[in-house]
């Protein structure tokens, strides 16, 4: 009977654990520019300025601060006033060696097919590499 027990413990333990990692691994991440886009607004929404910091590249976070929150929260307020809401879309910029840049708008896959295709291309400005 105690073998039994120890079993059925044994089995409960091992499935609470595979249930709590479940839990976790279903917590947004970010692993995709999707998924940093989103997290980055809800830290907006949220007024967490350094939820957003600690989604940056070290050497941009100390650069963003509430002011800039705030300035980019009036964006979140004037886009979701009565409207559908926010979208995220696919963008590619390409900075090369004279630090020019095009951005290109990427148009995700339909049908059948993966391919991803661009359909618009924007002139750039100057960028030099983040510091």
């Amino acid at each position: 009977m105690k073998k039994i027990l120890w079993f059925l413990l044994g089995v409960a333990t091992t499935a609470a654990g595979f249930y709590v990692l479940n839990l976790r691994s279903n917590v947004l991440q970010p692993t995709t520019p999707a998924n940093l886009a989103i997290l980055v607004k809800q830290a907006i929404d949220a007024n967490d300025l350094s939820a957003v910091q600690n989604l940056m590249i070290p050497q941009q976070r100390s650069k963003f601060t509430s002011g800039d929150m705030n300035s980019i929260r009036q964006y979140i307020q004037v886009g979701t006033s009565g409207e559908a809401g926010s979208s995220i879309n696919d963008y590619v910029v390409m900075t090369f060696g004279n630090h020019q840049s095009i951005t290109m708008f990427l148009a995700q896959p339909i049908g059948q097919d993966d391919t991803w295709h661009v359909a618009k291309i924007i002139e750039g400005a100057n960028l030099a590499p983040a510091n």
